[in-house]
């Protein structure tokens, strides 16, 4: 956990943002900006609290998003921007669909959402999701949810700081690399087993997560950029393989590849060279 932490501590915050910068969720949601200005923000953070248990990779999905604003115009108030999301759910996202739907008819009478969301209070705007769904707020859409809300205000030009005690969203690919990582020990015969093992236990992914944060500095929902853009890559099998992918992606213009291998040796451990 110590060794991670330090190589995050040497990535820094710019560099986390580098990282940002180049998800795909931050490369949509300001497309999304170009669009529609700052009613993204709102945008973002409803679509977020239904997506769960997609029928797509989320890089595609995102993507789609924008490319379904960008057909049906922008909205321009709260009730108007849940039936966009609704439309968009009905056509790219029917798995579980009448749940989504119901969570999309609640949130209709929380207008609330769009409001703090706009105002840039990630804090505020957790606590509100939480109170509006009568949720958990660590549960992984919520926190979620945030951290669209957080691409959105970026995407709009705003610096806002993300509150630390936010946690980052304890999903596949973070779940995937906290083994890989080797932070956590895990008894199971594969590496999907593994995942899926520690899915059931998402207070222990957390709980991780949060120590790397307060060794690090840097708050665990900036920890979820990195983690996730690198998990996009496990599949390659090897860290060079993930560098050379990462390369490509135009990352090592903006950090020292030292750094970028230093991160990459520590998240993905159990990987061979």
């Amino acid at each position: 956990m110590c060794a991670v932490a330090e190589a995050f501590r040497e990535l820094g915050m710019d560099g986390v943002q580098v990282f940002e910068d180049r998800d795909p969720q931050m490369i949509a949601a300001r497309e999304i900006h170009d669009l529609c200005g700052r009613v993204c923000v709102a945008i973002l953070t409803v679509n977020a609290l239904v997506s769960y248990m997609l029928e797509v990779k989320g890089e595609e999905y995102w993507q789609a998003l924008a490319d379904h604003v960008r057909g049906l115009g922008c909205p321009e108030d709260h009730e108007e921007v849940v039936e966009l999301i609704k439309s968009f759910t009905l056509r790219y996202n029917r798995r579980f669909l009448n749940a989504k739907l119901s969570r999309l008819r609640g949130l209709k009478a929380c207008p609330q959402i769009t409001n703090t969301a706009l105002r840039g209070n990630l804090r505020a705007l957790w606590k509100s999701i939480a109170g509006c769904l009568g949720s958990g707020r660590e549960a992984k859409t919520v926190v979620f949810a945030v951290k669209m809300a957080y691409y959105g205000l970026r995407a709009s030009g705003k610096h806002v700081r993300v509150p630390a005690e936010v946690p980052i969203p304890a999903d596949f690919r973070v779940a995937r690399i906290t083994y890989l990582s080797q932070m956590v020990d895990v008894k199971a015969k594969t590496l999907n087993n593994v995942t899926q093992v520690l899915m059931r236990k998402p207070q222990v992914i957390r709980r991780t997560w949060y120590e790397v944060s307060r060794l690090s500095g840097i708050p665990p929902l900036n920890l979820d950029a990195p983690v996730w853009v690198i998990g996009r890559y496990v599949g390659l099998g090897r860290k060079s393989s993930i560098v050379e992918a990462l390369r490509n992606t135009g990352i090592t213009n903006h950090l020292e590849e030292g750094v970028i291998k230093h991160l990459i040796g520590e998240l993905l451990y159990l990987l061979p060279d």
